[in-house]
């Protein structure tokens, strides 16, 4: 089989991972794919053509005249399922949201009826993308990541800190709770409270500052955000919104125990090995911390727990399924 993927010059570094380690698995099982850019065009010679990295963007008008079965993967449509006060801090971010989010269902109407398959990234994405776009169920398929077991592991190099220490880990927007997050963690007595340590894919100005308060940018090494996992009391991520939650996975894998939102598609990929708050109870979430950071037992517990349903995920078996659905689409009759 010999795939057309689109790739972007830009996307976020999970949507790297994503399609890194998929067209990695796929040469593997026997698939040739061929690289295009969004103004395409499409390369001569290949079965399908698949769009890796929609979403919150419009769909690419190359695949709208594509000559063979397309395929695509959603990884969430954020604007369908929280309220535009929770997308954006500020009236103009509200409105670039909302701009976005027309310009994607605008697409959407041509591309529900081209595509033949669509993968999501979890049950839970398969039911929003449904409710956005009435797309048909029986054209969504369910797939979940996988991680890296040979970089995020128990065993490897722990970085030397000079205080124990609770992890978060995010782009920093507004969907991943960090206001709420902060203001948890002020409520944890000042005096033996563990640091708290924001890894960010982002520069935030408005990010206050406090005692105990690190806040990094997420310019390393996958290695070194393995170390970090490793090191820490435990992963804070009480996201408003996520399709799947990758930093989930990686610090679950690293035996690092994980405070959980128990919203959106976070609780399916958690499952049991994780503490699930209502990220919307400030309350709730720092009582979470505080027990975490206190209980030896508690994190042990996670931690076990954590290791034992990372295996459960991986790239070799996402792949595999992820063919299985392009083979799929090539029973499917082309539409013009």
């Amino acid at each position: 089989m010999k795939v057309a993927i689109l790739t972007r010059r830009v996307d976020p570094f999970s949507l790297q991972i994503y399609r890194q380690s998929l067209t990695r698995e796929l040469h593997a099982l026997g698939v040739e794919v061929v690289e295009f850019p969004p103004a395409g065009p499409i390369p001569t010679g290949c079965d399908l053509a698949w769009d890796p990295g929609l979403g919150m963007r419009g769909v690419p008008k190359v695949l709208k005249s594509a000559g063979v079965p397309v395929v695509a993967t959603a990884h969430g449509m954020r604007a369908s399922s929280l309220p535009m006060k929770e997308l954006s801090r500020d009236w103009g971010g509200r409105l670039r949201e909302y701009a976005r989010w027309a310009a994607v269902r605008r697409s959407w109407r041509w591309f529900g009826k081209k595509v033949s398959a669509v993968v999501t990234v979890s049950e839970f994405g398969a039911q929003e993308l449904t409710r956005a776009t009435g797309l048909p169920r029986s054209k969504i398929y369910p797939i979940y990541h996988g991680v890296d077991h040979e970089t995020f592991c128990p065993d490897g190099e722990t970085p030397s800190v000079p205080r124990p220490f609770l992890l978060h880990v995010s782009s920093g927007g507004p969907r991943k709770n960090l206001d709420r997050l902060l203001a948890a963690y002020d409520q944890l007595p000042r005096d033996g409270r563990p640091d708290l340590v924001l890894v960010l894919s982002r520069s935030l100005r408005t990010v206050q500052r406090m005692a105990g308060l690190q806040v990094l940018r997420q310019g390393y090494s996958s290695a070194e955000l393995a170390g970090r996992y490793r090191g820490a009391l435990g992963l804070v991520i009480p996201s408003l919104h996520e399709n799947f939650g990758m930093p989930i996975l990686e610090a679950m894998a690293c035996g690092c125990p994980v405070i959980n939102s128990n919203a959106t598609g976070c609780p399916e990929v958690a499952g049991d090995a994780a503490i699930l708050v209502d990220p919307r109870r400030v309350g709730e979430i720092a009582e979470a911390m505080q027990r975490l950071a206190g209980d030896a037992g508690l994190r042990q517990s996670l931690r076990r727990k954590g290791l034992t349903r990372a295996k459960e995920f991986g790239w070799p078996q996402s792949a595999r399924r992820h063919l299985e659905v392009f083979h799929g689409a090539l029973r499917e009759p082309v539409v013009a």
